[in-house]
């Protein structure tokens, strides 16, 4: 008797709770057209171990203005006091310091201009996935007609992989 009057709640819960849904949904599209990439783990690595320096490349100025913002704070504080090492010593440290962080903090931040937004990245290394030719992507001088084992073994695998494709 207790049972049966839970699974009768529950049931009305689960009617009141689609009732709801349904008064929610103004309507349904369905867009799942995608394309399917199909590559081996070796090749993604590869691309991916090529790219890898690039994704990183847009924070890169977070630590030169880290080192910046720490050197120039004691040219704000009270002088040192003369201990071991006197206060013309420390100060002159400090300017150098700051002068070299400062010169890294330019340089990273203009490196950082020349390079790409992380979208044209990821669109780079699909259109890499895409192309098949992880070879020539990594050995610009690599050319099909190569004589040594490696070379024909390369041809092959990239041959095996157009044939999948």
């Amino acid at each position: 008797m207790e049972k049966s009057k839970r699974s009768l709640m529950l049931k009305d819960d689960q009617a009141r709770l689609e009732a709801l849904v349904r008064e929610m949904i103004v309507g349904t599209h369905i867009n799942v057209a995608q394309e399917v990439v199909i590559t081996t783990e070796d090749k993604l690595l590869l691309i991916l171990n090529q790219n890898l320096p690039k994704i990183g490349r847009r924070r890169d100025w977070l630590g030169p203005l880290a080192c910046f913002a720490a050197s120039i704070v004691p040219a704000f504080t009270p002088p040192f006091r003369d201990s071991a090492i006197s206060n013309a010593v420390w100060v002159t440290l400090f300017a150098v310091f700051s002068v070299t962080s400062l010169v890294w903090l330019i340089f990273e931040i203009r490196r950082t201009r020349t390079t790409s937004p992380e979208d044209a990245l990821t669109k780079e290394i699909i259109a890499q996935i895409k192309r098949g030719n992880i070879i020539r992507d990594l050995d610009p001088n690599w050319t099909p007609d190569g004589t040594d084992e490696a070379s024909e073994h390369a041809r092959s695998a990239e041959n095996k992989i157009h044939d999948v494709m």
